[in-house]
């Protein structure tokens, strides 16, 4: 590694394993925010040699849906040179962009590769985008959810309506979907707000810079917490420009956290390294490797710190289903939930679907009756585990038929010994133990967290150690009518 200037904070060279470790401590603990840039968008077209970025692609094609010259394609050419030679040409910017669009909705390439595993970084729960593509978002929903789409939630940044779509609380730990905010504008139907071109991003920047135009929620996080730009190769005005409104104060004030830059094209910029050196203190550029290779490193390093982090990513896990079996099949796992956590539970009944557990519960929430009790309460003798999904929607609820599961449930741990599971809480969000409102015998046994209802691959085999020694043990008995 060469020397610095003196009394100059080190530019990250290749890190050694503590550095690395301080970044994972940091991503376990929450206060890490990936931003995302189109330097890891390498996709793969129909019968390409290769992977190309996802905004050459759409300059290709674009320039082969407007007919341009042969003689203006070149391999330098980017998506804002065929958007400033279209509008030269005369051609309306709404046109444009819903040109853009079908070429895009039209692609039959799946996410990158680089942004699934940056799914699979389970401590990553708001990302920012500065795309306007829906990769990332097919991304989380392959990883994290199993392709089932409407599983994440997302944010535009609008500079007319800086505060559109910001009634997502950003600050929830572990929150049931993970959020996805595109600080350039999305593309879809009709929007008028999105970054294609140069003058686009120059226009979105100036409203940054306005603190009545702030997408303030978003901001809030920024500034309080460390910042991971991937691939976002931003030019020297614009690297200073972000950096400055994503910190609202100057850059050479002391600040706690920092900010990672890892990308191709910062280091080919003497003037800007130079400027981060002298007046951003705070921040560190990754000098060895590119955007993708660093995300391949960091989720390879997170699962190995993290092991029960990992992620079901069968594309099947959350296909279509059936209505469920009216009768509860034996030795089955018995889920009681508020019909609010619906969404949530149908996830981790998925995740438990890929191990091959038997799972139970009343899809409907909304029959009642009788013979509707009698079939609760004869589930709940004969499961061989009994689940209530806790939450912070469950802790709203003081009323609810969730509660009378939960309380025979409890009350049949009375005949069963105390060495022998039966009651397993799961919280699928940041509830705690201590002051949630369940019974008392929810408080005897280690509370499990799913969140949004993930379930870890090390919980599944023990759901299955514990369902096939109850079988087992059942087996060995004479059979006993239920009451």
């Amino acid at each position: 590694m060469g020397e610095e200037p003196q009394n100059l904070p080190v530019v990250a060279e290749g890190w050694r394993d503590r550095d690395w470790n301080k970044l994972l401590s940091s991503i376990e603990e929450g206060i890490v925010i990936p931003i995302i840039g189109q330097d890891l968008l390498q996709v793969m077209p129909e019968g390409a040699s290769g992977p190309t970025l996802l905004s050459r692609f759409i300059a290709e094609r674009l320039v082969d849906e407007f007919s341009l010259p042969p003689a203006f394609f070149s391999t330098k050419m980017t998506l804002s040179d065929v958007v400033c030679r279209c509008l030269a040409d005369g051609m309306d910017s709404y046109d444009i962009r819903h040109e853009i669009l079908g070429v895009v909705n039209k692609a039959t390439f799946g996410p990158p590769e680089a942004l699934c595993q940056l799914a699979e970084i389970t401590g990553f729960n708001l990302f920012v985008s500065t795309t306007f593509d829906p990769l990332m978002e097919k991304a989380l929903e392959k990883v994290r959810f199993g392709g089932r789409t409407g599983t994440v939630e997302i944010c535009s940044y609008d500079p007319k309506e800086p505060h559109k779509n910001e009634e997502v609380s950003l600050k929830r730990k572990y929150p049931a979907h993970p959020v996805l905010f595109h600080l350039m504008g999305k593309l879809s139907v009709g929007s008028d707000s999105v970054v294609i071109s140069e003058e686009d991003m120059l226009e979105f920047v100036c409203a940054l810079q306005s603190e009545n135009r702030l997408p303030t929620k978003l901001f809030d996080e920024l500034q309080n917490n460390h910042l991971l730009l991937l691939g976002c190769s931003f030019s020297d005005w614009l690297a200073r420009f972000f950096l400055r409104a994503a910190k609202r104060r100057r850059l050479s004030e002391s600040r706690p956290v920092v900010e990672f830059v890892v990308d191709d094209w910062t280091l080919r910029d003497d003037e800007l390294v130079l400027f981060l050196q002298h007046f951003s203190r705070s921040t560190r550029v990754f000098r060895s490797g590119n955007a993708i290779s660093f995300v391949k490193e960091l989720r390879d390093r997170w699962l190995a710190r993290n092991p029960n982090a990992a992620i079901m990513t069968t594309p099947s896990a959350l296909a279509p289903q059936g209505e469920l079996a009216e009768e509860m099949p034996e030795g089955a796992i018995f889920i009681s939930y508020a019909r609010e956590d619906r969404a949530d539970v149908e996830l981790l009944k998925s995740n438990l679907d890929i191990h091959g557990l038997p799972v139970w519960f009343d899809r409907d929430k909304l029959k009642g009756g009788d013979l509707y009790e009698k079939k609760i309460h004869r589930n709940i003798k004969t499961c061989a585990l009994f689940l209530p999904i806790i939450s912070e929607r469950t802790e709203r609820r003081t009323e609810g038929f969730f509660r009378r599961e939960w309380k025979l449930a409890a009350k049949r741990t009375d005949d069963i010994d105390d060495s022998v599971p039966f009651i397993i809480p799961i919280a699928i969000d940041d509830t705690a133990e201590a002051a949630a409102r369940v019974p008392d015998k929810f408080l005897d046994t280690q509370w499990q967290r799913c969140p949004g209802g993930i379930v870890s691959a090390e919980f599944a085999q023990r759901l299955r150690n514990l369902v096939n020694s109850k079988v087992a043990s059942q087996q060995s008995k004479p059979s006993q009518p239920v009451a």
